[in-house]
């Protein structure tokens, strides 16, 4: 889920990812974790750290929420 965050021209390195699955009411984050320096044996899922978290209601509206702030900055370009 992109929200359109304004990334530094200094990071080199993937952005943390959040996906949803409404079906599954699931949500996984997903951090990136493969820079220099970072512990690489905590990776389960390639150069990230993934955490699974159930999609509850109060998620559910955080995400619309999310979702509804990067709508309107998309329209106002």
């Amino acid at each position: 889920m992109d929200f359109d965050a304004v990334r530094s021209p200094h990071q080199h390195w993937p952005d943390d990812e959040l996906h949803v699955d409404e079906r599954a009411r699931l949500a996984w984050l997903l951090r990136y974790n493969g820079a220099d320096g970072n512990d690489w044996s905590r990776n389960n899922h390639g150069s990230f750290i993934a955490h699974r978290v159930p999609l509850t209601e109060e998620r559910a509206q955080l995400v619309a929420d999310l979702r509804c702030v990067s709508a309107k900055s998309n329209e106002r370009g």
